[in-house]
């Protein structure tokens, strides 16, 4: 039982003794989804059915509007359910044991907070986890408990929620998307353990060149071969799981795009890769980063790697991307590394993130439409330059007239420029604000994380909310 002391600190009235159990995860087949591989979760070495049987629906339910996860998002959510088993090990609970009070708990550790939920960063020796990340963890955690009231099984957890408005991002876009008038949120399930979101601005996490060079020195410090998978995502914007995945077939035959094609090294080429729903696309490679990635890793490195590999070989087909010692690439590799690089940049709060580089990638591509077309960034008129628009979406994949004006703004920022009377700022003009949907959009998207549950759609201002972010506005 615990107690909470006048002073907001936690005692326990009973003591228990934690747990010690060791987890692993291991991919498997779904088992109703065509050639979808799934996370599950081993615990001393069996498989653990609770988890089994969420993780399996979620593959199915989990993504928008209750269709396919992505593969990534999959993965993430293995590994909040072992996070959560092993904070509640360190209780000496299992989670059929678990109560709400036992998650405040957790919650409050991480976000080192006291029970009072007051900061409290003395008090502990760690860094505070990102509000956004905890209301990540506490959203899956919530799933998986009303999961397992779902399946009858048993267990002690009583969840107090509410039914809230969640407001739309986009709910000035409603006359593209065919959303009924009015439609500007939906009513959704929030466990009131979730806090307030943590405060954004109105950029992309992006590097710029210099930047990215320094990254790929740290990285090919750790391992060549985390080196080339970061230039082949920023130079395709693939997704990680699309990087891992990527057609080793290129590489065969890449020459002869130069000696029959009447390509040269900054052409690009189509190669095919599979996205996060598991569809097959097609995106496009520089012929110069193919080129790299040759004599970087696959005519120096590779075959010697793959030596290794084939020794353990189990059937699988060769893989790209293989570790010195001849073992796969994975995520949780990738991750790695990208961490360890960061903290050799002295990025200790702001590491470097897979996601990153394929903001980086559309930023950096923006920068290079714009001086080849002599496109102003700087000024935004009533809507995003419809070039830009459209070369993002045959970049990425997908494309908005919200996300073109955040990339647009980030390629303004790191685009190096003579100082102007407004510094390093974006100009919203009168037309942009009053009459350009996506720039509606966006403000209304940075005010919902401003404010979160407390946001008054009586009471905002577009035009005031705008100076206030900092934005010159030239009346």
């Amino acid at each position: 039982m615990k107690c909470i002391g006048s002073d907001g600190s936690m005692n326990m009235a009973e003591e228990r003794s934690p747990i010690k159990r060791q987890y692993e995860t291991r991919q498997i087949f779904h088992p109703s989804l065509q050639k979808r591989k799934i996370t599950i979760i081993y615990i001393d070495n069996e498989l653990d059915l609770p988890s089994f049987s969420f993780l399996v629906y979620e593959a199915r339910n989990g993504g928008k509007s209750g269709s396919v996860s992505g593969k990534m998002t999959h993965i993430g959510r293995a590994y909040k359910i072992i996070e959560l088993y092993r904070e509640l090990d360190l209780l000496g609970l299992k989670w059929s044991e678990a109560e709400e009070e036992d998650i405040r708990i957790i919650r409050n550790r991480m976000l080192c907070w006291d029970m009072s939920n007051n900061a409290d960063y003395d008090y502990y020796d760690h860094e505070p986890i990102e509000n956004d990340t905890m209301n990540q963890k506490l959203s899956v955690w919530m799933k998986f408990f009303k999961h397992q009231r779902w399946m009858e099984a048993n267990t002690r957890m009583v969840m107090g929620t509410k039914i809230v408005k969640a407001w739309l991002p986009d709910a000035f876009l409603q006359h593209v998307n065919g959303t009924r008038h009015g439609e500007r949120f939906k009513m959704v399930e929030r466990w009131n353990l979730m806090v307030r979101p943590s405060p954004r601005k109105l950029y992309y996490p992006a590097l710029s060149k210099l930047e990215f060079e320094a990254f790929r020195t740290r990285l090919r410090e750790i391992d060549i071969v985390y080196e080339v998978i970061a230039l082949l995502m920023v130079d395709t914007g693939l997704r990680v799981d699309a990087a891992l995945e990527f057609d080793m077939s290129i590489f065969s035959g890449w020459m002869k795009h130069l000696n029959m094609g009447g390509k040269n090294l900054h052409d690009d080429i189509p190669v095919k890769y599979t996205n996060k729903g598991g569809e097959t696309k097609v995106c496009e490679i520089s012929l110069n980063t193919v080129h790299e990635i040759q004599k970087l890793y696959r005519a120096s490195h590779y075959n010697k790697r793959l030596q290794h590999y084939q020794e353990d070989w189990n059937g699988d087909d060769e893989p790209l991307w293989l570790r010195e010692d001849g073992k796969k690439i994975f995520y949780r590799d990738v991750q790695r590394a990208f961490k360890e690089a960061s903290r050799a940049m002295h990025r200790i709060h702001n590491p470097i993130t897979p996601h990153h580089l394929r903001h980086t990638c559309a930023t950096w591509l923006v920068i290079k439409l714009s001086e080849e077309n002599k496109i102003a960034l700087g000024i935004i008129g009533a809507e995003p330059h419809p070039m830009i628009m459209g070369v993002l979406m045959n970049k990425l994949g997908h494309a908005s007239p919200q996300s073109t004006l955040r990339y647009t703004m980030t390629a303004y920022k790191l685009q190096p420029r003579k100082e102007s009377k407004h510094g390093n700022m974006m100009v919203l003009t009168p037309l942009a604000i009053q009459y350009n949907k996506s720039v509606q959009s966006l403000l209304l998207e940075k005010a919902l994380e401003e404010f979160g549950y407390e946001f008054d759609e009586e009471k905002y201002d577009m035009i005031k909310f705008a100076i206030k972010q900092g934005f010159a506005v030239d009346y």
